[in-house]
């Protein structure tokens, strides 16, 4: 099997970029690699997720990871590193030729505060910022849950959409009846009144420009996807995704393009964390949509991806954002 390697991408935003190989059957052969600053192991992926983004350009088959690496990570790597990638076995993977190598990190303690975050159990996440899990810190998930409910109520009071559990808030429930303790965020949905793209990327739109001049903490991630922490509440932000049904009845939850619904959404209570929170029925139904046929077996590999097709037009409809 060969490994190609990588591409990287330097920016204001921190380094971001794919690794992947040329095995025609990804799936059935993953490559578990390591990426590395130094000594520094930043993260570990395994090559057998489907990247529709990495074919464009490069021809060299469709699976991978993607890594990135935050502005704030940055300031705990050793000045001047250099990036590089191995397999699980130590194999080096040499970058594609259009690699953009430059020196990262501004650390000058030799990263010993990463070190120092390693060892209490923090983690880089699938966006390229330092989290600790909930499992390695049980008082974030009370915080988290706390949070989450605020935010559902401030939703349900302004503006008449119930959250509800989504992704992998939804899969924990679903599994465990709790929040997975390899996760370390929430994840929320509310279900759009609009039925169109453009509708639905117009009340997205319009709740963030709301949320802004009411003072709260908004990041906007994609249109249909945003990051909110409620002012002087000194919670965590909850990240909140719009779903939405089609006139022919199939389901979406930014980013996912997903199938027909089973049946009318329907939405009951659940008890998550000591919390009432509600959830669309049936449970098991929406999470196989989100998660496929094995999304009982926990995964700590796993990565969002979202659609080129999505993406395309989400962007298209990005104009409606001209205004924030």
């Amino acid at each position: 099997m060969e490994i190609i390697g990588f591409v990287e991408h330097h920016n204001d935003r921190g380094v971001s970029g794919w690794c992947i190989h040329a095995d025609p059957d990804m799936r059935s052969t993953p490559v578990s690699l390591q990426l590395y600053i130094g000594d520094l192991l930043l993260r570990e992926a395994y090559t057998n997720r489907p990247r529709e983004d990495i074919r464009r350009g490069h021809h060299v088959g469709e699976a991978g990871f993607l890594f990135s690496l935050r502005p704030d990570l940055l300031e705990l790597l050793p000045e001047n590193s250099v990036l590089r990638v191995t397999t699980a076995s130590g194999t080096p993977v040499l970058p594609l030729k259009e690699t953009n190598i430059r020196p990262i990190g501004r650390a000058k303690d030799d990263g010993n505060a990463r070190r120092t975050r390693l060892n209490e159990g923090w983690h880089i996440d699938q966006w390229g910022h330092m989290k600790i899990p909930f499992g390695n810190d049980p008082g974030r998930k009370a915080k988290y849950i706390q949070s989450m409910r605020k935010v559902s109520e401030f939703f349900m009071l302004r503006y008449g959409l119930p959250l509800f559990p989504a992704y992998g808030t939804l899969l924990g429930y679903a599994r465990d009846g709790s929040l997975i303790d390899h996760d370390d965020d929430v994840d929320t949905a509310y279900l759009s009144r609009q039925q169109s793209l453009e509708g639905v990327a117009a009340e997205f739109w319009h709740i963030m420009r709301d949320m802004k001049n009411l003072g709260h903490e908004v990041t906007i991630v994609d249109t249909g996807h945003c990051n909110l922490s409620l002012r002087d509440s000194n919670l965590p932000g909850v990240d909140i995704f719009a779903s939405w049904l089609s006139p022919e009845d199939n389901f979406f939850c930014y980013p996912r393009i997903l199938e027909k619904a089973p049946g009318q959404v329907l939405f009951e209570k659940i008890e998550l964390e000591g919390e009432i929170f509600i959830a669309p029925q049936p449970i098991e139904a929406f999470v196989k949509m989100m998660y496929g046929d094995n999304w009982k077996t926990p995964d700590r590999q796993w990565q969002s991806v979202v659609p080129r097709k999505m993406k395309r037009i989400m962007e298209a409809l990005k104009v409606l954002s001209e205004d924030i």
